[in-house]
């Protein structure tokens, strides 16, 4: 059984099932998230990170999570004050909300309600990071995704 929060790898499937793509959009100056957007089938869902406004000009209109990772005070947007801002660019008829993400022992997560009332989930990966990254490096969030995603073996 698991709590509201957080989902089991069975619950994250059916989550992910409807989709025949997973895109996760990395904070590149260089990316065109509409361009990029266009060259996927509608059954796709975008993975977007905390700062959503080095990619995205205008509110995303297709199927999107927003990846939130956490720190020692909890989600970075949060501490810095930035949920409204990047929520704004997510067209709500299609923003599926937020994963707060931890992945070192040290980062908390954040209360729901700090999130502006979006659906969140919590996801801590450090059990699976263990033994894959080096000891001496700070993971990212982009890397734990993949290796999530992998692992659903979707």
């Amino acid at each position: 059984m698991t709590s509201e929060l957080t989902l089991s790898a069975e619950e994250w499937r059916s989550f992910f099932a409807p989709y025949t793509d997973i895109v996760l959009v990395a904070n590149n100056d260089e990316v065109d998230a509409e361009e990029l957007a266009s060259t996927f089938p509608e059954t796709t869902l975008f993975i977007f990170f905390n700062k959503v406004y080095k990619v995205l000009r205008a509110p995303f209109r297709r199927p999107a999570l927003l990846a939130c990772r956490s720190g020692t005070m909890g989600a970075n947007v949060v501490h810095r004050r930035e949920v409204a801002d990047v929520l704004g660019y997510f067209d709500p008829a299609s923003f599926l909300g937020v994963v707060n993400v931890a992945i070192m022992a040290t980062e908390r997560f954040s209360p729901v309600e700090a999130f502006g009332g979006v659906p969140v989930r919590h996801l801590h990966l450090g059990q699976m990071i263990l033994g894959y990254y080096p000891k001496d490096k700070f993971p990212t969030t982009g890397f734990g995704l993949c290796m999530w995603l992998q692992s659903l073996d979707l």
